[in-house]
């Protein structure tokens, strides 16, 4: 008995200072949410008015959720709520934060730093909004990230070196639509998890690299409305698991390389506009799940294969 009431008293601190912590979070998670409320400039559904109560719980909030152990924030989906506002730098204090939507918004402004320490972020969609600035590299730390769409935006400059050096588990890269230029760096194929890539409607060019054909889980690859030039790397050959290929109006010239006819999982192949040439390749009858095929606007000569449709 006397060891048990000397325990007893322990155990009760223990007990008092996890809640302590656990409380101290909650405040840490409804601090930053609060700085996110109060740099929201439009709320055309009224939902900062009327759900982002300051007196309710976060956990409450429209497009917050948290996990049911903690109560820790984990997930912040206000897409499609046609909020304007700037991202302020207090988002860094949702350390428990795995997803964050907010696409098919009016945010504006520059990605801030402090970003780079949601450590625990695997989804991040900043997609159709007017976010500026360059592509930061510390996106290059979110080691855990495996869908990162920035579509649709006014992101302009380079493609940062480093972006692919810790991303192994990155599956989805979305940058179309925005004011990137230069070239597409080798160091893309770090990425080697990448399953869909899309550099299109950029001001990138230069040449394809070789090391494209690195990325062997990728399944969608486009690169449509470019300035890219040169010929279409062979490695590309190397990509078995593709479905969907579109390099339309760019520069590229040169024959269709033949090793393109291993790409046997191919539904959809456009690469129109461009300057390609020699004969239309009888080898396009093996592509046998190949549902759409444009090559307009070339300079192909010579008669079509007389065996083209017979396995398409």
């Amino acid at each position: 008995m006397e060891r048990a009431c000397y325990y007893f008293p322990v155990g009760l601190l223990l007990a008092t200072s996890l809640l302590a912590v656990s409380t101290g979070d909650i405040i840490t998670d409804k601090s930053a949410l609060v700085a996110f409320k109060n740099h929201i400039v439009l709320d055309p559904q009224s939902i900062v008015v009327k759900n982002w109560s300051i007196s309710s719980s976060v956990c409450d909030w429209i497009g917050v959720t948290c996990d049911s152990g903690r109560q820790r924030v984990v997930a912040l989906n206000i897409s499609n709520m046609g909020f304007a506002g700037s991202i302020p730098p207090q988002l860094e204090n949702l350390s428990f934060l795995v997803s964050v939507d907010m696409s098919n918004n009016n945010f504006y402004g520059h990605l801030p730093k402090g970003m780079s320490h949601l450590r625990r972020l695997s989804f991040m969609a900043l997609g159709n909004n007017i976010l500026t600035g360059e592509i930061p590299s510390w996106l290059g730390v979110l080691d855990r990230l495996q869908y990162l769409s920035l579509r649709e935006n006014n992101f302009v400059g380079h493609l940062p070196a480093n972006i692919c050096d810790n991303l192994p588990n990155l599956k989805e890269l979305d940058l179309y639509w925005n004011q990137l230029s230069g070239q597409i760096l080798s160091g893309l194929s770090n990425c080697s998890g990448l399953k869909s890539l899309d550099l299109s409607a950029n001001q990138f060019n230069g040449y394809v690299p070789k090391a494209a054909g690195n990325l062997k889980m990728l399944e969608e690859l486009h690169l449509y409305y470019n300035n890219l030039e040169g010929t279409i790397p062979p490695q590309l050959e190397n990509l078995s698991f593709l479905i969907s290929l579109e390099l339309s109006s760019n520069h590229f010239r040169g024959h269709l390389p033949e090793g393109m006819s291993h790409l046997c999982r191919l539904s959809f192949m456009a690469l129109s506009n461009n300057n390609l040439t020699g004969e239309i390749p009888s080898w396009l009858d093996v592509l046998d799940r190949l549902q759409y095929l444009s090559l307009t606007e070339n300079n192909f000569l010579g008669d079509l294969p007389a065996n083209i449709c017979d396995n398409l």
